[in-house]
């Protein structure tokens, strides 16, 4: 086989293994102004939820809708991108012991919140999110829109 062929070969298999891990997303709305503004596009990598720090900001499904693992396929409106708030066994926030039900962030679940809590929907509202809600991480911003 020419090496010519075995380079594109490998390129393309690491394009398929790239395309596996990493994705684009485009932010809808305001809850993370001033980090992430509405048309803003960001890169995301794919994590299983048992690997998301606090302080990431997370891509997770909405909470009416099943497990990441059960939609295929990329919707904006099955997805929410929220900031981890806290992560299993972390004490729960202050702002957030309303809802969270225990002092520690159970097993299995994360606290996620908007930054721009006037207009975000998060864990105030519906609690702990199962960690399998979990897509990815945010890894870099792309340029606001004008």
């Amino acid at each position: 086989m020419p090496v010519a062929a075995v380079l594109i070969a490998a390129l393309a298999a690491a394009l398929l293994w790239l395309r596996g891990r990493l994705f684009v997303i485009t932010v809808e709305g305001r809850s993370m102004e001033p980090f992430l503004r509405a048309g803003q596009r960001a890169l995301v990598r794919r994590v299983p939820g048992g690997g998301v720090r606090a302080g990431q900001v997370v891509v997770v499904t909405r909470p009416d809708l099943g497990p990441a693992a059960e939609i295929v396929g990329w919707d904006p409106g099955r997805w929410m991108v929220k900031r981890a708030a806290a992560v299993p066994g972390d004490s729960v926030p202050g702002v957030l012991a309303d809802t969270a039900g225990a002092p520690t962030v159970p097993p299995g679940r994360i606290l996620v919140l908007g930054d721009n809590p006037a207009v975000s929907l998060d864990s105030r509202t519906f609690g702990p999110v199962p960690a399998e809600r979990v897509l990815g991480v945010v890894i870099r911003r792309m340029r606001a829109p004008a």
